[in-house]
Formats: structure tokens, sequence, C-alpha cells
């Protein structure tokens, strides 16, 4: 009731509907996922725990980036992202990104991994970047450069494989909210519901809707014009008379008396 109606400032949607409908429903519009609880659970600031729950539509995973490789006569920044998972205090590798990259991505993600370059693998165990796939028999060679454990990123995956490492991955972007110390392998939970055949046709209905309807609100317009030094307005019931509106208040900023009273006349609801 405290959050003011503006599109800044958005409260959750929620959904009174069982978890597995929901997620199907979402997976169905290509969404991530979704934000799951107990009705009547709180908000525990610093813990995690069952009854606030993040469900992925898709397998998706938080890793750690430990390095990056450059094929030969590749014309890309770099070629793929080696990265994993913490096990304890070890890094454990869990598989190469190659795909998801946009240029201009790239070239910034390499200006943030240039500084963390070091000489030593972080990995517990070195990965074998030319190592053959039944995709790529015979891989071109790879100039692999190792860095600190710092920086994390989301990926999309379509499985594990029985030595853990991550089968067709692709970058999702970078996940600046999330230390690298806590990215650790997680267990998908089995959902106690599972959606019955006759629901399929009603979910594949509700996900070709606008589910989630965007506010729309026009900004609230500015009180005084840019140029009139002297102006009347009514506020309240009240005319006002304001004066010397071209007046400095904030030197260095060069803003004006005009330029205050329209600031404050635009937060004003919020205030």
């Amino acid at each position: 009731a405290a959050i003011p109606f503006s599109d800044n400032i958005r409260l959750s949607e929620n959904f009174d509907t069982s978890a597995a409908e929901f997620l199907a429903t979402a997976a169905a519009m290509n969404m991530e996922g979704i934000m799951v609880k107990k009705a009547d659970s709180v908000y525990t600031a610093g813990a995690r725990t069952r009854d606030w729950l993040k469900l992925k539509a898709h397998k998706r995973h938080e890793v750690v980036i430990g390095g990056y490789t450059v094929n030969d006569g590749s014309a890309k920044h770099f070629s793929s992202l080696l990265v994993g998972v913490y096990e304890k205090k070890e890094l454990r590798y869990i598989g190469k990104i190659g795909t998801g990259f946009s240029d201009k991505l790239q070239k910034e993600m390499l200006a943030e991994m240039k500084p963390l370059v070091v000489k030593k693998s972080p990995f517990s165990t070195v990965p074998d970047v030319d190592k053959p796939s039944r995709f790529r028999p015979n891989p071109p060679k790879a100039t692999v450069a190792w860095l600190k454990p710092k920086l994390v990123c989301e990926v999309s995956y379509a499985e594990l494989t029985d030595d853990g490492v991550m089968r067709h991955p692709s970058f999702e972007g970078m996940r600046e909210d999330k230390k690298a110390s806590e990215v650790v392998m997680e267990t998908a939970v089995t959902l106690p519901k599972v959606v019955k055949p006759k629901q399929a046709a009603a979910i594949k209905s509700t996900a070709k809707k606008q589910i989630v309807k965007p506010v729309k609100i026009k900004e609230r317009k500015t009180l005084l014009n840019p140029t009139d030094e002297t102006q009347v307005r009514k506020v309240n019931g009240h005319e006002l008379k304001l004066s010397n509106l071209g007046k400095i208040y904030w030197p260095k900023e060069k803003y004006t008396k005009r330029d205050m009273l329209n600031y404050y006349y635009q937060v004003a609801p919020y205030i």
C-alpha cells in the first residue's frame, strides 16, 4: 500500500496457483523461471530457506569464470569461457562456454577479464581445452588465459555428462549480484505436483495471453516553462507568484531556482 503507483517501483505480480502449472506456463512463454513461496512464510534477510525458491524453466546455472581461450586463427576477442563451481574451497571445472556472445559483449567482457589474468589455473584439475569431441573431432589449437576466480555468469545447458561437465552450454549473462565463493553445484528439486495432460491445452492457451500487464503512466510534466523569469501557477487552489527563476542556486552544476521547483513538483507524489 505504501508503494507509489509508478513504473520506477514495481510490486511483483502474484499468482495463486500450483508451482508445477505456473512453471509450465512460464516455460511455454520462454521465460527464465518463476519465484515461489509458502503463503504463510516471511522473508528472512541473509538466509536461504525452502520457503522461498527460484524454479528455473530451463536448465540454467551460475558459474565462476576461471579462464578463457583464444583459438588459433580466430578473429574473435575470445573463443570460449572456462567455468566451474566451488566444492568446499576448490573450484571444480564443469565446462567450456563458446556461444551466446555478441562481438560488443565479448569486447566488454575482455576488458573485465584482462586485469584478472594469472599464470596458474584456478581449477582443482587443469581442464584439457584441446580435447576432441564427437561434434569437433579436430578442434583448433587454443591458447588459454587463466583468471582469478572473481567473475560470475549465468549459463543455460542441455544436461550434465557422467563426469559432471555441461553439454551444449550457452552464455546467458553476467551475474554481478553474486559472489564467486557462493557459486556451488545446484541440485534440482522434484515438484510435488505434476501437470496433468488435461492441463496442457489450458497452459498453452494461457501462455499466449499477456499475463503481466505493464503499467502505463505518463510522467508528471514540469511546473514551469523554461523561459519566463516570473510565472504565476495555481497550486491547491492558491495562486503562487514565482520570480527570479533563472537565479543560479548550484553554480557547479548550473542548476537554477526553476530547476529546483520543477524537480520538487515532479517528486512531490513520492514525498
